[in-house]
């Protein structure tokens, strides 16, 4: 090999095409759908719609949902208390989208499409501006990564983190996602942060504190980024005694750096007042989901089958051991990494949909991967200066994994391993297989996505009964006698539109199963049931966490009314237990009466069915 070709720059430039490649190998792209919708919304917003009423909503509604596709629902955003709408994501990441959804806007214009903001020509500006901000990221990374460590090595870990890493999957077909645009933000912020450490200016100050800001509002979990310009350089007492005093020499530019880390929050902040009254607001309103930062599930995180950062990225245990090693080979970058990376796994970790739905492994690490070339620099640096024998077992050890991510990448694309739900006894089964197996859905985790929810047959259940009623032993006035025989039955009335079935705990359901079926039995009855129209009676199933309800579905009981003679009408539903917050989350069954008239119920049977112990 001629000695004047740069290693690194050639495998920057195979990462490229790749990226190129892979990006398009199913166009049309649709870029701005689910997650990303979110984070984009604030500019066909503020360009198109105007104030976000329940006129607009609706409106984005059935253009989004029906007219494009791009989310099932939209759930994107969600109806505050002062009565205005606001979008759950923070507005960071429409920064990024704002020049290519300008381009667009005007390209649409001029070729006769839609200028809604969701056509394709702004898909394909998203979608062409996250593959040329990827190119730059990487660009701007071998640049910093040549100034500490040889060619050779800036080469290894650039073909890691792009070939050996999830992030090809987060690069390619999951342009726009907040990982995305965060793992170049972070590459910039450390170019940023060694400049200003090398000569501190004005506009590096600004660009500094822009960047903070940027990233901390873009995904506010990401504040531990500030720890990359705070211990920067930060070996020991004495490094720090000099960190401070630079500081201090230079309180100009720190106070510059603030400043300007605040000026990308200050619009998020003036949206919060104007739609919810407050400058602060907690817009995620689900209470399935939040920061449990008391109880992380951090094992869970690092070795599930099901979404575990290092069963399926296991190559960053280079990187891990690089951070150990720093200690010793490059004091000034270890506590700068070693606080980002424990607290950065600590917080990802505590959330409490901690496998981050559909992904090929942990998405939420993909940006830290900027962070984490460091180290895995450190490592193989430090690894070459190792015995033969050593080098050796650790480079083939490397290729495995490399091998390894690229094959278990294409078969995510293929289907043959999953978007979620995978156990062991699935990953097992399907461990080098080219070909999907169908026989083998069996094994994976059950699908809570599911539409219709019906207990399934073909599988093998223990079955409980939690709670038999005839009301023959109740002696208030809400009882009836019943019409057909000596024995009561319930009356529910406009005045008393809702009783309790039952309540019981995630843990006395599923008894630390992975999930419960309920199935809820009965008849119900109208004296006037030719008045009864569709919504008036409800049997409802939910969960609380707090006092907050979420996994909600009321199932309309008049679909059972079969014609409208007086007699008594039959009713089944089944309800699949969702993930729960807590184990400790409160179940909770009732009938909910919406009409003016009266309705009589009888025979209420409910039972629970967890997957039998002989599967």
């Amino acid at each position: 090999m001629n000695r004047n070709i740069s290693l690194s720059k050639l495998v920057l430039g195979i990462s490229c095409l790749a990226i190129i490649f892979l990006s398009f190998r199913n166009p049309p792209p649709k870029p701005i759908s689910w997650d990303v919708l979110g984070y984009y919304l604030y500019l066909p917003l503020l360009n198109s719609y105007g104030e976000f009423n329940d006129s607009v909503y609706n409106s984005l509604k059935t253009k989004i949902t029906n007219e494009y596709n791009l989310s099932s629902t939209l759930y994107q955003a969600h109806k505050s208390p002062s009565g205005k709408y606001v979008i759950q994501y923070s507005l960071g990441l429409s920064y990024f989208f704002a020049p290519f959804y300008l381009i667009a806007n005007t390209i649409a214009s001029y070729i006769n499409y839609p200028t809604d903001g969701f056509s394709e020509p702004y898909q394909w500006a998203i979608h062409l501006g996250g593959i040329l901000f990827t190119i730059l990221a990487l660009i701007v990374l071998r640049k910093f990564l040549l100034i500490h460590f040889s060619d050779c090595i800036v080469a290894i870990v650039l073909f890691i983190v792009v070939f050996a890493t999830n992030a090809l999957v987060i690069f390619t077909s999951n342009i726009g996602m907040p990982h995305h645009i965060l793992f170049g933000l972070y590459i910039l912020l450390i170019w940023i942060t060694h400049q200003w450490h090398l000569q501190p200016n004005v506009k590096k100050s600004m660009v500094l504190g822009l960047l903070c800001g940027w990233i901390i509002i873009s995904r506010p979990t990401d504040i531990v980024c500030l720890f990359i310009p705070l211990l920067w350089g930060v070996a020991d007492k004495a490094t720090l005694k000099a960190k401070l005093k630079l500081i201090q020499s230079k309180w100009n530019y720190v106070v510059l750096a603030i400043i300007f880390s605040v000026l990308p929050i200050i619009p998020q902040l003036i949206y919060w007042k104007h739609n919810t009254g407050n400058w602060l607001y907690y817009s995620y309103v689900n209470p399935a989901e939040g920061l449990d930062l008391f109880a992380p599930y951090t094992w869970k995180f690092l070795f599930s089958f099901r979404k575990g950062w290092l069963i399926y990225t296991p190559i960053m245990l280079f990187a891990i051991a690089g951070i150990i090693w720093s200690f010793k080979k490059q004091r000034t970058w270890f506590w700068m990494l070693a606080s980002f990376f424990v607290i950065n796994l600590w917080v990802v970790s505590s959330w409490t949909c901690w496998w981050y739905a559909n992904s090929f492994g942990s998405r939420a690490m993909v940006q830290s991967y900027a962070v984490m070339a460091l180290p895995l620099g450190v490592f193989i640096r430090e690894i070459k200066k190792h015995r033969p024998v050593v080098i050796f077992s650790t480079f083939i050890v490397m290729i495995f994994f490399l091998l390894l991510n690229i094959f278990q990448t294409w078969q995510f694309f293929k289907g043959i391993l999953p978007s979620d739900r995978i156990t062991m006894a699935y990953y097992l089964k399907v461990f080098g297989k080219t070909i999907y197996h169908g026989e083998y859905d069996n094994l994976l985790l059950i699908n809570r996505d599911q539409l219709n929810e019906v207990i399934p047959s073909h599988v093998k259940y223990e079955e409980t009964t939690l709670l038999y009623e005839n009301f023959d032993s109740y002696t208030n006035n809400i009882l009836n006698k019943n019409l057909d025989s000596s024995s009561q039955s319930l009356l529910i009335y406009s005045g008393y539109a809702f009783h309790n079935i039952i309540q019981l705990t995630y843990d006395e359901l599923t008894q630390q199963k992975e999930y419960a079926w309920i199935r809820t039995t009965g008849k119900f009855y109208s004296k006037n049931m030719h008045f009864l129209k569709p919504g008036e009676i409800y049997l409802v199933n939910e969960f609380y966490f707090k006092n907050k309800r979420y996994k909600y579905r009321a199932a309309d009981l008049t679909q059972y009314v079969v014609d409208t003679l007086g007699h008594w009408f039959q009713f089944q539903v089944d309800y699949l237990t969702p993930e729960p917050r807590r184990t400790s989350d409160i179940y909770k069954s009732y009938f909910w009466y919406r009409g003016n008239d009266t309705i009589f119920v009888d025979d209420i049977v409910v039972k629970k069915y967890i997957p039998s112990s002989a599967d």
